[in-house]
């Protein structure tokens, strides 16, 4: 999730420059949506949790490689979904709530810092989903809002550079799409996101656009595997109006994350682990992330 990093020391300490977006994680979790994508299960309720571990040894501003940076970031997230029995217009309907916890540690020019707790929930209030045959498979689309919501840990303690909160909220009207048969799965999860403004900072973040992305084939038994990854890219300029903060916002964060994944399927659900690795990044740190997924019916 988000860990602050509110001002980092470069070129020889001469200057500060303020993250791309104030927070050092963008508001939506990158990377997580490539299993199901638009498919809907039937009705019922549903777990799902997801287990990460980002590995980061290099960030950039402008061209510039920040000194003496280093982020590990542990994430262990569960989600409730309830698929309801009735239907809009055909559309299946269901709602859902995620729930994370952090650990971060972050090292940067010469300064340190980790911290523990609750990070921001977040909702779908409504998902309106949809399939139909297409040739020997199926094609099924979504549509929905994740609201991401400030009840994450967030620090105020001039020293902290880690904190497992945003505080504020953000909005992502998603869609997702999804063509599978019996052998074959390709889906894409695509939103964008508003930030509001956070309180403590008045620091408005940028728009984000994000593409979660996954092809897999099933090649034995009940195993998938293939690629997956995702792209980001902060559309518009942070606003930041404290003059006392000399935040660079025009410094918009963007990259490409390339990876593979392998899925089991069980009578009980799916297990799924991936490894996404980061290229092409700008503005923002450049690393691994590592994933274990589960999905069952309760």
């Amino acid at each position: 999730m988000s860990f602050r990093v509110a001002t980092i020391v470069f070129l020889t300490g001469l200057s500060q420059s303020a993250e791309a977006a104030e927070n050092g994680e963008n508001s939506v979790i990158l990377g997580v949506d490539t299993m199901v994508h638009a498919r809907t299960p039937p009705p019922g309720w549903y777990f799902s949790s997801f287990t990460q571990l980002y590995l980061a040894g290099h960030s950039e501003r402008h061209g510039v490689d920040v000194p003496g940076f280093r982020l590990v970031l542990f994430v262990q997230g569960g989600r409730l979904q309830h698929v309801w029995k009735p239907q809009l217009f055909g559309h299946s309907i269901s709602t859902d709530m995620l729930i994370p916890v952090s650990w971060a540690d972050i090292r940067v020019a010469g300064r340190s810092d980790n911290q523990v707790g609750m990070g921001d929930i977040q909702f779908v209030p409504l998902r309106l989903s949809n399939r139909f045959e297409v040739g020997s498979g199926s094609f099924a689309y979504a549509a929905f809002s994740k609201v991401v919501t400030p009840t994450g840990l967030y620090r105020t303690e001039p020293n902290a550079i880690a904190s497992p909160g945003t505080n504020h909220w953000a909005f992502a009207p998603s869609v997702a799409l999804t063509y599978f048969s019996a052998t074959l799965n390709v889906g894409t999860t695509i939103g964008y996101v508003f930030n509001t403004k956070n309180p403590a900072t008045h620091y408005v973040n940028g728009q984000e656009f994000q593409i979660d992305y996954v092809a897999e084939h099933k090649w034995f038994d009940a195993f998938w595997g293939g690629a997956c990854g995702y792209f980001y890219e902060q559309m518009t300029d942070d606003v930041n109006p404290d003059p006392a903060v000399p935040g660079d916002v025009g410094n918009q964060g963007r990259v490409l994350g390339l990876g593979a994944q392998l899925r089991r399927e069980f009578s009980f659900g799916n297990i799924n682990v991936k490894w996404i690795h980061e290229v092409l990044a700008e503005n923002r740190a450049e690393g691994d992330r590592f994933f274990v997924q589960l999905f069952l019916p309760l």
